[in-house]
C-alpha cells in the first residue's frame, strides 16, 4: 500500500520512466493508453471462449489502482466500480475518471470482504493484484470476490504461482547433474506452495521493496469449482520472469461438468 501510494504508476508498470520524479504529460498519456488494447484483448478472450454475445452491465474492477483500465471498462459498460487499498492511487484514479468526464465510475476503498458493495456484477477483473496480496488474505478475498459474482457473470482473475520461483542459471555456471536436477524439481513442487504462503519474492532493485506472492492454483481451483464453475479458460503471463494465469471463468446456474 504504501508503494501504491509513493509510485502509483511505477507499481503498476515497473518502468523507470513511470516513476513520479520522471513523469511527463506524453509519459503518462502513453501509460493510459496502455489500457484500452488490453481490454480490448480481453473482451476478445471471453467472446471467443466463454460467450460469444458478452457484453456486461455492471463491472468490478479489483485494484483498480489509478485507473489504466477504467476508461475502457466505461466505454463498454454502463457501472464500472473500481476498488483498491491505496488511498494515493484512488485520489489519481479519482482525477483521471474526473478528466474524462466519466459519470459511470464509481471508487471505494476497499477492505478485505469487500463490505458495502452491489452485488451482483457481471463482470469482475483483477490483474496484477493478488500477487501483491499474502495467499491467506488472497484467498478469502477470492471467495468474496466470486459471491459478487452474478449468474452468467464472467471473472478474469490474474495470479501468480510456484513455478515462477525458478530462475535460469547465470551464463558461465556449472550445469546441474540429472539427479540434481530431479532433486531440485522435487524440492520445487514440494516446497513452492508451502513457501508461497509465508515467503514473498522481494524486488529491492525500485524505489521501494516490491513483495510478490505465489499462489497454490489447486487450491485457487477448488474455490471455483466449489463455486460452481464448470468451464475455465487460462492464459499464461510472464512479468520479468514471474510467471502467472489469467484465469477467465463463467458462473452458470446449474452447469453440469463435462460428461
Amino acid at each position: 500500500m504504501a508503494l501504491g501510494d509513493a509510485e502509483p504508476y511505477w507499481a503498476v508498470v515497473t518502468h523507470e520512466k513511470y516513476r513520479i520524479e520522471n513523469l511527463t504529460e506524453e509519459t503518462l498519456q502513453e501509460f493510459y493508453e496502455t489500457g484500452e488494447p488490453y481490454v480490448e484483448w480481453l473482451f476478445e478472450v471471453i467472446r471467443g471462449v466463454l460467450d460469444a454475445d458478452f457484453s456486461p452491465r455492471s463491472v468490478l474492477d479489483f485494484g483498480c489502482g489509478v485507473g489504466r483500465v477504467l476508461a475502457p471498462l466505461a466505454d463498454r459498460c454502463e457501472e464500472v466500480v473500481g476498488v483498491d487499498v491505496a488511498d494515493g492511487m484512488l485520489i489519481r484514479a479519482r482525477a483521471r475518471c474526473e478528466s474524462l468526464g466519466l459519470a459511470n465510475v464509481r471508487l471505494e476503498k476497499s477492505d478485505d470482504s469487500l463490505a458495502g458493495l452491489p452485488g451482483a456484477f457481471e463482470l469482475i477483473h483483477s490483474f496484477i493484484v493478488f500477487q501483491h496480496i499474502p495467499p491467506r488474505r488472497g484467498m478469502r478475498i477470492l471467495g468474496n470476490l466470486i459471491g459478487l459474482l452474478g449468474d452468467g457473470g464472467v471473472g478474469v482473475l490474474h495470479f501468480g504461482y510456484p513455478g515462477a520461483r525458478e530462475r535460469p542459471a547465470p551464463a558461465g555456471a556449472p550445469r546441474r547433474t540429472r539427479p540434481r536436477r530431479a532433486a531440485a524439481n522435487l524440492a520445487r513442487r514440494v516446497a513452492g506452495p508451502l513457501l508461497s504462503k509465508v515467503m514473498p519474492r522481494v524486488d529491492r532493485s525500485g524505489p521501494a521493496p516490491v513483495f510478490t506472492y505465489d499462489y497454490d492454483l489447486n487450491a485457487v481451483f477448488a474455490v471455483l469449482q466449489q463455486s460452481g464453475i464448470r468451464r475455465m479458460h487460462v492464459e499464461y503471463t510472464d512479468h520479468a520472469g514471474c510467471l502467472g494465469v489469467i484465469l477467465f471463468f463463467q458462473r452458470v446456474s446449474g452447469a453440469a461438468y463435462a460428461a
